[in-house]
């Protein structure tokens, strides 16, 4: 691990990773959530506890087998999932664990079959892909400790409408937490409750399983869909959880009909050197945006790309490549954009579009100013922005959150598994007493759509 995080240039955990590694690694919870901005690290936190945990299992007699992952990692897009099996694959080098994925424009064929059945420790997917995948029965879930739902107040938000799949896929975990439910429970402190420790004949389908959600925002429909499904979870929210990060500049430009005029002169004279997000609201206004730029000037046109849900995976996948190595300087997109994806160096985040609400503007300046960077913000304001751009305005000079949460100003508490451990500054914490798993509908996996859901801005 450590040659891994080397190799990485890592020479330190961030305030989110000091808190949350070593609850994983303890294991003392069944379902935790643990949220701070954009940029802090989360990927790894999780990664990191987990990878430790698997290979532990190792020295307990539990190894790779086909087609039964140990842990699932579950993301809302494809793109979000290349970067974490890019970050996956790094450290399966040093570690020797089988990292799969599945995603959208990923064909379940025979080549994928195989890849599976030829092991797999670690499955990263998207909800349809996998769902597509169960229903084959290509992949089973008996052998899985661990279930991370990252961006996590994406997949549980109602307008992308991941939470029947993820109802889905929980369902054979929770029928299995139930039955060994029934057993009796270690006592606090056991060693046995850890996630390193699994029955030494190699089968794990009796020991706990651990579901993981990270965000970087605590939205209204993943508290409420949490608190049901989940009602003791432990929980880790961040002091600066829904507040701009402290190096970042932003201007508030009102426009009207002279909107693209604006936005040409701004990349034209201020920006068009700096790594540029235009965000637009519909797949239609990135179209129209892009199309004019295009024509508006042929320098412009060398230096865009484009990024939404209307373009085919292959060549949305090209387009991001392009922004990625700097080859387009600017990308025209949607909240497709906005989401848990980690693109280096980018200096200014245009809002040509205004958000619809404060969470969305949070995710979308949290493309910028990440891990200590500084960077610019350009808010375009028209009439009917106004009031909602006034009270993000209040709420940013104030200092105050952006959107507010009963999760913030969470007292710590002692949990019933263990000892009272000593949180980082800046984390406020709940920790659980891990007895219930409540609110699941019996739904099954009954009609498992072989459709991959777009939930696509």
């Amino acid at each position: 691990m450590q040659q891994a995080l080397a190799a990485k240039g890592i020479a330190r955990p961030t305030r989110v990773q000091r808190e949350a590694i070593p609850v994983v690694l303890r294991g003392r919870f069944r379902s935790l959530v643990f949220a701070d901005q954009t940029g802090t690290g989360k990927t790894f936190a999780y990664l990191l506890p987990v990878f430790q945990a698997l290979k532990d299992e190792e020295s307990l007699g539990v190894h790779t087998e086909p087609s039964r992952p140990r842990a699932l990692i579950l993301v809302p897009n494809r793109e979000l999932g290349e970067q974490v099996l890019h970050a996956s694959k790094h450290l399966s080098h040093h570690l020797k664990l089988k990292v799969r994925f599945l995603g959208q424009g990923h064909p379940l064929g025979k080549t994928t079959q195989d890849l599976l059945s030829s092991g797999v420790d670690i499955l990263i997917g998207t909800t349809g892909k996998l769902l597509q995948a169960l229903d084959e029965h290509w992949i089973h879930l008996t052998r899985v400790r661990f279930v991370v739902i990252d961006e996590a107040d994406t997949m549980y938000s109602s307008i992308t409408g991941f939470q029947e799949d993820l109802e889905k896929i929980f369902y054979p975990l929770f029928s299995r937490i139930r039955r060994t439910s029934k057993q009796a429970k270690p006592p606090a402190g056991d060693s046995s409750s850890s996630p390193s420790s699994s029955p030494s004949s190699g089968s794990s389908s009796a020991a706990p399983v651990h579901f993981i959600f990270t965000a970087a925002t605590i939205t209204r429909d993943l508290q409420e869909s949490l608190q049901k499904q989940f009602p003791d979870i432990t929980k880790l929210i961040s002091n600066s959880l829904h507040k701009q990060a402290q190096n970042l500049k932003i201007r508030w430009v009102e426009v009207g009909f002279d909107k693209e005029d604006k936005l040409l002169t701004l990349l034209s004279k201020d920006i068009m050197d700096k790594k540029t997000m235009i965000f637009c609201n519909t797949i239609q206004c990135c179209r129209a945006t892009d199309l004019f730029l295009q024509g508006a000037s042929p320098s412009l046109a060398a230096s865009l790309a484009s990024f939404h849900g209307g373009i085919p995976p292959e060549k949305r996948k090209q387009n991001f490549s392009l922004f990625l190595e700097n080859k387009a300087k600017a990308l025209v997109c949607t909240d497709a954009a906005s989401r848990g994806l980690d693109i280096p160096d980018v200096s200014c985040v245009v809002l040509y579009d205004f958000p619809k609400n404060s969470v969305d503007f949070l995710h979308r300046v949290g493309r910028t100013a990440r891990a200590g960077a500084s960077g610019d913000v350009v808010c375009f304001v028209q009439k009917k922005d106004r009031l909602l751009a006034s009270r993000i305005r209040d709420a940013i000079e104030k200092g105050v959150p952006l959107e507010s949460s009963e999760w913030k100003g969470i007292e710590r508490k002692v949990s019933s598994y263990g000892e009272r451990s000593r949180s980082s500054p800046g984390i406020r914490r709940k920790e659980s007493s891990g007895r219930s798993y409540g609110g699941m509908r019996n739904k099954g996996n009954e009609g498992m759509r072989n459709k991959e859901r777009s939930g696509r801005p």
